[in-house]
């Protein structure tokens, strides 16, 4: 866990604890910082990054001394590529945030890792800027720049979170995984400083199998480093991913017993217990398992929502917080997370059915015209013949381009946004803002197909935006730091270079990573369908009055934002109650925490 808030202007803020240097005139550079960072400083410029950010194995410094700090090192080597900080900061691994300053140059860059781990906020502020990795300080600092912007409100209903570089308020950026951003004579400049190349290994799978095998198990030992066994433990769903990092957590630990931790829920098609206990006994954990009950719910959700910086609608946080409360009760300090597997190593159900969607494309768009467009566009619109109102939903969907075609069921392709939202919202929103972040991720690497760019597009979104925020957060609210041996830099590197079809032949997902840990895996959990600690919110709140009550009772409180229209607010919860606990629950809860977040915030 680690904070820090800076500037570099004539603001800075008075505290005795706070680090300034004088630049020139009344600027300075201000920073204060707490937790697990670590500082260097020489005559031109400071250095501050997380633990985890280390220096690759060919990037060291020959003439650095070898009882020089982890920091030192890092300072004297990107010092010696001022010139060039983008490529310098590629010779960093690891999970990180930076801020550097050279007092020379006057120069100021933040930057954050590959993935996107920590946050890292920043506005123009008076005449210069001012940055930290918790939005809350620095709206609290800078309480001028505390204005809800009505694109992040809208942007929060289309994802379930505000995705980077925008934030719930209209001045305030925050900086996308691989960025970094320079600020230099008063004037921003944001660089992306990697993006993947998709370039296929000649090895065979097997050979790339082992390789795999080999790394999540160095993954796992490098997250390690620096913990006391007894005080740390891993999050255990049962699913492959945090099956294998408990299994390399339960080897690097031994003699001693490594201590997993599962959620439970007594809904059926939610509770995935049964499956942690077959890795929990397979690798001799010491198992422990907290059942979540709708009482939880209730007692939870003002914490929840109050601690997220952003509105943040991913009802997996509160069985993430119990489970991360429940390993502190039991005296962990340190949870490893299996976050990441899916999108490195083609797990999620979408890149299957996208592969299908491609096929369409294959055709020559001549013969796509003639015998598929045309004659399905003469179909009624609610044609009841089985097979022709399949195909025409088929080309229906096949017809609209990736990214675009991920976000098919929408709430916002599902609902006009003119029913949704007042019209005063509305006026001052990019409704294509949202499809453009998309493409400019999803068209951002120079190679790779289809399979490979929805990966990457999943760093971001699905990783750096969303899962990463919950965990981490709810990790933090619990009072345990949090690490990610499945985003290490090796198997990152690795996934990049696995052919597509290789990693998902057809349909079946996961099928390389699954013949790679095969014999170190139960094949139960290798059988087994994805779930992970899936929140049954829907359906506890048709069968739990007072939680009902409280929900609909936030959801209709948003009326009174402006921001929504009552008429949209009373069909969500008539949805909800009648036939679709499931989808309009998921609803009710986005609406629900965004209420509470305004209401705390």
């Amino acid at each position: 866990m680690h904070h820090f808030i800076g500037s570099l202007g004539s603001f800075s803020p008075e505290s005795e604890d706070r680090f300034s240097i004088p630049v020139s005139g009344n600027r300075r550079f201000s920073l204060q910082f707490s937790g697990n960072m670590e500082m260097s400083e020489n005559e031109d410029g400071i250095l501050l990054v997380t633990t985890g950010a280390t220096l690759k194995a060919d990037q060291d410094q020959p003439d650095t001394p070898t009882a020089a700090t982890n920091s030192d090192r890092l300072l004297a080597y990107l010092t010696g590529t001022d010139a060039n900080i983008l490529k310098g900061i590629q010779g960093l691994s690891g999970h990180f945030c930076l801020v550097y300053f050279s007092k020379k140059s006057e120069q100021l860059i933040l930057a954050t890792d590959k993935i996107g781990t920590h946050p890292v906020y920043y506005a123009e502020y008076e005449d210069g800027l001012i940055f930290s990795s918790k939005l809350k300080q620095l709206v609290t600092e800078a309480p001028q720049l505390k204005k809800i912007d009505p694109q992040g409100i809208y942007q929060y209903i289309y994802f379930h979170c505000i995705p980077a570089p925008d934030t719930i308020y209209q001045q305030v950026k925050k900086l996308q995984s691989s960025e970094a951003l320079q600020f230099k004579n008063s004037t921003i400049t944001r660089n992306t400083y990697y993006v993947p190349e998709f370039k296929v290994s000649t090895e065979q799978a097997p050979e790339q199998q082992k390789k795999l095998f080999t790394a999540l198990q160095h993954s796992v030992e490098r997250s390690l480093a620096g913990c006391e066994i007894e005080e740390t433990g891993a999050f255990l769903s049962g699913g492959l991913d945090s099956s294998t990092v408990s299994g390399f957590f339960a080897k690097s630990a031994a003699p001693q017993k490594a201590k997993t931790f599962t959620i439970g829920f007594e809904a059926e098609g939610y509770d995935e217990s049964a499956f942690a206990k077959i890795t929990a006994d397979l690798f001799d954990t010491d198992h422990s398992v907290y059942y979540v009950t709708p009482e939880d719910i209730k007692s939870a959700l003002t914490r929840i929502s109050a601690y997220y910086d952003e509105p943040f609608g991913n009802s997996s946080a509160l069985p993430a917080l119990y489970c991360a409360e429940f390993a502190k009760q039991k005296g962990i300090t340190t949870l490893l997370a299996g976050d990441g597997g899916d999108e490195l190593f083609a797990g999620n159900e979408r890149y299957a059915k996208q592969k299908v969607f491609e096929l369409y494309y294959k055709i020559p768009s001549p013969i796509r015209r003639i015998f598929l467009e045309a004659p399905l566009s003469l179909l009624p619109e609610n044609v009841n013949i089985p097979i022709l109102s399949k195909a025409a939903s088929y080309v229906k969907q096949a017809r609209i381009k990736l990214p675009g075609r991920l976000q098919t069921y929408n709430f916002l392709h599902q609902f006009d946004p003119s029913t949704v939202f007042t019209e005063s919202l509305l006026n001052q929103v990019d409704r294509k803002r949202p499809l453009t972040l998309l493409e400019q991720r999803y068209n951002e690497p120079g190679n790779g197909d289809s399979q490979n760019r929805m990966l990457y597009l999943d760093w971001k979104f699905t990783l750096a935006d969303n899962d990463l925020v919950k965990v981490t957060n709810m990790c933090n609210l619990a009072g345990v730091d949090v690490r990610y041996p499945m985003l290490d830099d090796e198997l990152l590197e690795l996934s990049t270079q696995i052919a597509s079809e290789t990693l998902l032949p057809g349909n079946d997902l996961r099928r390389f990573y699954k013949e790679a840990t095969r014999g170190f895996l139960s094949d139960k959990t290798l059988d087994k369908s994805k779930k992970g600690f899936g929140l049954p919110f829907g359906v506890w709140l048709k069968e739990t009055p007072e939680l009902r009550d409280m929900a609909y009772a936030n959801v209709r409180a948003l009326k009174d934002t402006g921001f929504f229209k009552e008429p949209f607010l009373e069909h969500a919860i008539k949805m909800h109650s009648s036939d679709h606990p499931g989808y309009f629950g998921e609803l009710i809860w986005i609406l629900m925490m965004l209420n509470m977040w305004l209401a705390s915030h």
